[in-house]
């Protein structure tokens, strides 16, 4: 299963614009509610999020609403979903629901404290050292393996 999800991080250094559709804070969608954007990409924007009855963060990714009035990416986001769900793997950000309210379909997973490469490398001046790079690639690989060999390609 392919997923062409070209993301963007909005969250670091030479932020980018939120797009058009961004859902804003305090908006809720089922029993979560939106804190801020993270990021966007083909497939959808990336939200931090509060699930609300449990007042536990996590990572929202929402099918943008103009890509949902199509029952083609409605397909696609929810074969996306279903396929992820069954991934269990250290290196990989873990599916745990996937819910539609007000016309937003969305998947919620968990949210991984952290920050982007883009991050890391501003803070280093533009480059890692060859340790903490090899470190990276072979987790960012090792998840990549994974979710080859169960069928998932990300792009």
């Amino acid at each position: 299963m392919n997923f062409d999800d070209d993301e963007t991080i909005l969250d670091g250094p030479g932020n980018r614009p939120a797009p058009d559709s961004a859902l804003p804070q305090g908006f809720r969608l089922g029993d979560y509610e939106i804190e801020r954007l993270l990021g966007a990409g083909a497939m959808g924007e990336v939200y931090l999020a509060r699930q609300v009855r449990l007042n536990q963060r996590c990572a929202l990714k929402v099918l943008p609403a103009a890509l949902a009035q199509s029952a083609d990416f409605e397909k696609r986001f929810a074969s996306e979903g279903q396929a992820l769900a069954m991934l269990d793997h250290p290196n990989v950000v873990r599916v745990l629901n996937a819910g539609e309210d007000k016309g937003r379909h969305f998947l919620t997973m968990e949210y991984v404290e952290g920050g982007s490469l883009e991050e890391h490398l501003a803070e280093r001046g533009g480059r890692l050292p060859e340790a903490d790079a090899r470190k990276m690639l072979v987790q960012i690989l090792s998840g990549l393996a994974y979710a080859h060999k169960a069928g998932v390609v990300h792009r």
